[in-house]
């Protein structure tokens, strides 16, 4: 990577998913110079506060990787999940100018899909498909005109995703599934098995804090409360 000067231009790109934060420097010719990561990108999953933790570590470490301390960037893209809306997008760019990362009115936000395409056909039209965490699709012809299909969310859409995936991993049968399978509980031909509830919890718990979050205790009493096993036993 480039070393940056202390007075030259320097653009900044964050790119926020359900799973981590990056944040990539580049100077005036386009060249890299430091690049940082932290957790979730996602402002619905993790929050404003702890997005803004996720950004402030992020560009922290992308200045470190260049080897010189933070400064204000004269240009900043964000592409985002979770900012389909005017006031995501607005809550996004307040906090990463309160951050430090650009001024508020050097700092552009729109939502992942924008900068997949852009990345991956160098700004040329096209269709970009993203199947990570979440789902969905857009695409961008030569007059400009654009299209958006999916990424509603794991619970109206998101097929092919990772949360999809995880969900359809629970229905084993040889045969149509029933319309719904019961709260905690595997489908299989043989019938359905409840899942035990503290192994449901340590998986929670792992999975969870790859965003650097964990289940407290509030959330805790309502998953027990739901489960039809461990919910009798908290009655009893």
């Amino acid at each position: 990577m480039s070393e940056p000067s202390r007075s030259g231009a320097v653009a900044v790109g964050i790119d926020g998913g359900g799973t981590s934060t990056r944040v990539l420097l580049v100077d005036g010719e386009g060249r890299r110079l430091g690049e940082g990561q932290s957790g979730s990108g996602n402002l619905h999953d993790v929050g404003e506060s702890q997005l803004q933790v996720h950004v402030d570590e992020a560009w922290r470490g992308a200045w470190a990787a260049a080897g010189t301390e933070p400064r204000v960037a004269e240009s900043v893209f964000c592409a985002m999940a979770s900012v389909g809306t005017p006031g995501n997008r607005e809550t996004v760019r307040d906090l990463v100018a309160r951050v430090g990362v650009g001024a508020p009115g050097a700092v552009e936000v729109d939502i992942d899909l924008v900068g997949a395409l852009a990345g991956g056909l160098g700004g040329g039209d096209g269709i970009v498909l993203i199947a990570g965490t979440g789902s969905s699709c857009f695409g961008r012809d030569r007059s400009g005109r654009t299209f958006q299909s999916g990424g509603w969310g794991s619970l109206l859409d998101d097929v092919g995703s990772a949360t999809w995936l995880g969900t359809g991993a629970m229905i084993a049968t040889s045969t149509p599934p029933p319309a719904t399978v019961p709260a905690f509980a595997w489908a299989t031909d043989a019938g359905t098995r409840v899942y035990r509830f503290e192994k449901f919890l340590d998986v929670a718990r792992t999975v969870m804090a790859r965003r650097d979050l964990e289940p407290d205790g509030a959330m805790e009493a309502r998953l027990r409360g739901l489960h039809p096993e461990a919910g009798r036993e908290a009655g009893s």
